[in-house]
């Protein structure tokens, strides 16, 4: 109750500029433009707001939260119209670029890639010009994420070491690094393998392990890493020991983190179907996508959709083909 009222509040202080004939990227690169008074308290308002959005980002839906995020990014980019000092005006652009960056993961999370891409970009613009290096670093890496930064995963690296926008790992504060170094082995294992460009598309990503709360300060809320990164490692050799990886990671998993729940849950069921334990497979292939549901992540639904592909040498078994009617059921709604 406490978060819808937020949420609502927040549209109405926040919306005035959401139905601007401008898209929110195109509005805050023009406000980066064209430089403009505002005080202390005002700086310290917009913060706080930032950080209560990023703290409903992993229980919120993606469709009811992106509206208020929005409203309060074309906010910032209103007040960098105006008359601002240096010192406000850094301060603002990072406020604007953390908060394009939240508005990225969100278009991500309802599979709008040409939005997310387009809030990544102006949200680096901020950085860049707000001369915040750790935000700069995780936009960076956010923006690689991107399905066109697996086929080129050179172009990942170029961008990851600093040669595109100025931001370098380095650059990032510990638990981004970490997420930061994951991506960059996951583009050195992409060239040499010798499977089809489809097959490495599917496979878990180390944007699973993307620090998600106040990327600006040296550690996380609550740490999280454990889970995702052994996430990303679903896919290699010994589904065995990362199946236990996994599932310990699932038993520790704040339970605040309810985006995070159903991707554990499938890169769990593909660790099994490398086992050939079809039932226990569908059995959380099918918790993964009531919560996926529920929240209305279309990544996380295509993740089980994902499992389900693996699942098609079982397809005449009794487990797959009630998954399948859920599936079915899924799209129907």
């Amino acid at each position: 109750m406490q978060r819808r009222a937020f949420l609502q509040g927040l549209g109405a202080v926040t919306g005035f500029a959401v139905s601007s004939t401008l898209e929110p990227w195109q509005r805050l690169v023009a406000a980066l433009r064209h430089p403009s008074r505002v005080d202390r308290q005002t700086v310290a308002e917009l913060e706080h707001v930032t950080a209560s959005l990023e703290g409903l980002e992993s229980q919120v839906s993606p469709r009811a939260l992106l509206g208020p995020v929005i409203g309060h990014l074309n906010t910032v980019a209103a007040l960098l119209q105006g008359s601002v000092g240096l010192t406000r005006r850094r301060q603002l652009c990072s406020i604007a670029g953390e908060t394009a960056g939240l508005a990225g993961w969100l278009a991500w999370d309802l599979e709008d890639r040409r939005a997310a891409g387009a809030y990544f970009r102006a949200g680096i613009e901020a950085a860049q010009e707000a001369e915040d290096r750790p935000l700069g670093a995780y936009l960076v890496g956010s923006s690689v994420v991107q399905p066109a930064y697996r086929e080129r995963p050179y172009a990942r690296l170029r961008r990851l070491q600093g040669r595109t926008a100025g931001f370098a790992t380095g650059d990032a504060n510990p638990s981004t690094r970490a997420w930061l170094v994951t991506l960059e082995a996951e583009a050195h294992a992409w060239p040499a393998t010798r499977q089809p460009a489809y097959e490495r598309s599917t496979r878990p990503s180390g944007s699973w392990m993307r620090p998600a709360r106040r990327v600006r300060l040296g550690d996380l809320e609550r740490p999280s890493s454990a889970g995702p990164t052994s996430t990303a490692s679903a896919a290699w050799p010994c589904p065995a020991s990362v199946g236990q990886l996994l599932e310990a990671a699932l038993g520790s998993l704040d339970p605040e983190m309810v985006k995070t729940r159903p991707r554990l849950l499938t890169a769990m069921a593909t660790a099994h179907v490398q086992e050939g334990n079809v039932d226990e497979a569908c059995r959380l292939g099918a918790d993964a996508l009531e919560v996926a549901e529920r929240q209305q992540v279309v990544t996380n639904l295509q993740d089980v959709r994902k499992l389900r592909l693996d699942l098609e040498p079982w397809r005449d078994t009794s487990p797959v083909r009630e998954l399948d009617e859920q599936l079915a059921g899924a799209a129907g709604r």
